[in-house]
């Protein structure tokens, strides 16, 4: 029996080291002795953030960049600066095991805002009329509070998690792949696609007209006081408050409006 439990274990360690090896990949274990660094960059209104770092991102009238790292990280670190935007991720083609990775920025104004890799951000305290965008994907996350901007576009996709609150002028809000997106506060007119088993709540976002596209046994939530458009498929789920003009309302495969 011993010898039974032992071989399939070896081989399995074996075929692990043999794909490190043939990918190229190093295991990079984090130390545990954090360490922050401040680095100097200004003129910036994009930012760009991959490989699972934790940020903090606020708005100031002073540029501000601060990295934690596992003091053996930094070797590791990619930051750099390429006209407007700052990206913050590791060099790839590493495993990186057991390590802390933290960034705090600051900023005057945030245009656009891409997440990846698993990564994770707050953003507190932008008013601007500038338009925003966010791309948020591979399982990141996004918390939002008390942002104002002009139109907004936002795409969400690989389950990842949106939440907080807003003040927008007209926007656009993609949603796909397991997503999740929650949001408060108001809107001027938006366009909403939810697919892939997605899950959306506006309930709290009044909004003066929606255009809304759900697919994929998807699910929607939405509050409106002018009219309301939609066309649902693949036994998606909208649910409405507000009180709206029904406009375009189509729906097929078992989907289901109603009024909230």
């Amino acid at each position: 029996m011993f010898v039974k439990i032992i071989l399939p274990c070896f081989a399995l360690v074996v075929i692990i080291g043999t794909l490190i090896t043939a990918t190229g990949c190093a295991v990079i274990t984090g130390s545990g002795n954090v360490v922050t660094r401040e680095f100097v960059y200004g003129d910036f209104t994009r930012i760009e953030i991959g490989y699972a770092f934790d940020a903090e991102i606020s708005q100031a009238d002073s540029y501000l960049i601060k990295i934690s790292l596992d003091d053996n990280l930094f070797d590791y670190l990619d930051i750099s600066k390429r006209d407007d935007t700052l990206r913050i991720t590791m060099e790839p083609g590493n495993i990186y095991s057991k390590t802390q990775q933290r960034a705090v920025i600051t900023l005057p104004d945030l245009e656009r805002l891409e997440l990846s890799g698993a990564s994770k951000a707050v953003i507190t305290g932008f008013d601007s009329s500038h338009n925003l965008e966010m791309e948020i994907s591979g399982a990141s996350e996004a918390d939002i509070i008390d942002v104002t901007s002009g139109n907004a576009y936002m795409e969400i996709s690989g389950a990842s998690n949106v939440e907080g609150s807003v003040t927008l002028k007209d926007a656009v809000i993609n949603v796909s792949g397991a997503s999740f997106v929650t949001l408060e506060g108001t809107a001027e007119d938006m366009s909403l696609d939810v697919s892939g088993a997605s899950d959306v709540d506006l309930s709290d976002l009044t909004l003066d007209n929606a255009w809304v596209t759900l697919s994929g046994a998807s699910q929607a939530e939405i509050n409106v006081s002018g009219q309301l458009n939609g066309d649902l498929s693949g036994a998606s789920i909208l649910e409405y408050l507000g009180n709206p003009t029904i406009g375009s309302l189509t729906s097929s495969g078992a989907s289901v409006i109603r009024p909230k």
